[in-house]
């Protein structure tokens, strides 16, 4: 699937802001947890990062009104859980934001502002062993991509 603009724009700015200050937090995007093979529940998360105190912040990202209300499941597995919006579907959405949820906004100038914080969800240890080893396996396929393309452009 080939992500759009608006999308990949949206990617780049949450790492920004998750990274801003903080060289010691982890991140990986488009996070599967649980394992597809074997059991018929997972979640898939556009973002999740972890900290050195070890609190997992997940992050799903709308750039549309379609996509936000669309039948796609909005995965909350972090100790905290956002949103993250363009300003456009946060001025067309503002009203719906469910229970629980931090809500951060993207300008124009790609800056990202918190509009509504979270509360904290409780994990068990096993719960957060499972998604920090999902965030490894997509930081995994993440640097795979980037070292095939890095191939490709070196074979030129």
């Amino acid at each position: 699937m080939t992500k759009t603009q608006a999308t990949r724009a949206l990617e780049r700015d949450i790492w920004r802001y998750t990274h801003e200050g903080n060289k010691y937090v982890a991140g990986a995007f488009e996070v599967t947890v649980g394992y597809i093979a074997f059991a018929q529940h997972y979640e898939r998360v556009d973002y999740v990062t972890i900290g050195t105190d070890g609190t997992i912040r997940a992050y799903e990202l709308k750039t549309s009104v379609s996509d936000y209300h669309s039948s796609a499941k909005l995965s909350w597995i972090g100790h905290y859980n956002y949103l993250v919006l363009t300003q456009d579907v946060y001025d067309q959405v503002k009203q719906v934001f469910p229970y629980r949820i931090g809500v951060l906004v993207m300008d124009e100038s790609g800056k990202i502002h918190q509009k509504k914080k979270p509360s904290r969800h409780q994990h068990s240890v096993g719960e957060c062993a499972e998604i920090v080893e999902s965030m490894l396996k997509a930081a995994s396929q993440d640097a795979g991509k980037y070292y095939m393309q890095e191939e490709g452009s070196l074979a030129k």
